[in-house]
């Protein structure tokens, strides 16, 4: 790896042509977010998410970690206390260091899970079934 973009806050626009060429996307959210989107959308392009480890980003962390290999599942989150800046960095770290391959399989299954799981198709789906009352049909959240 040859540098570190900290690119601040994006555009939303930006983000189709930017974050497919992320090898991470950090997460440092302290805000009880409702549901991790932005890591399900990191996940959608092949790029790990590493997020906060609370509300609705531990959620979709912990929904990402029975796709990957328990080595790369660790790296999916961080606490959010005093040494979350070290936690941050060694989980980077970790997985720039893995072997070419072990990432991209990784980033292929994180990929497929977040395009099935979370797709346009199974959140309407899901919506639909939640509003029909039909909810032992929708998926039991992790953990």
């Amino acid at each position: 790896m040859e540098r570190v973009s900290f690119t601040g806050r994006l555009e939303y626009s930006d983000l189709p042509d930017l974050l497919p060429a992320c090898e991470a996307q950090v997460v440092p959210s302290t805000f009880p977010e409702s549901f991790g989107m932005v890591a399900v959308e990191a996940a959608a392009c092949g790029v790990l998410p590493i997020s906060a480890a609370h509300s609705g980003l531990r959620e979709v962390s912990r929904t990402f970690e029975p796709a990957v290999d328990p080595g790369v599942a660790r790296l999916l989150s961080f606490d959010p206390g005093p040494r979350a800046v070290q936690e941050i960095a060694d989980r980077l770290l970790g997985w720039l260091e893995l072997p070419p391959d072990r990432r991209t399989r990784a980033r292929a299954a994180l990929s497929e899970l977040a395009r099935e799981r979370y797709g346009w198709r199974t959140v309407a789906e899901g919506v639909i079934a939640a509003a029909q009352g039909r909810l032992s049909e929708l998926p039991e959240p992790p953990g």
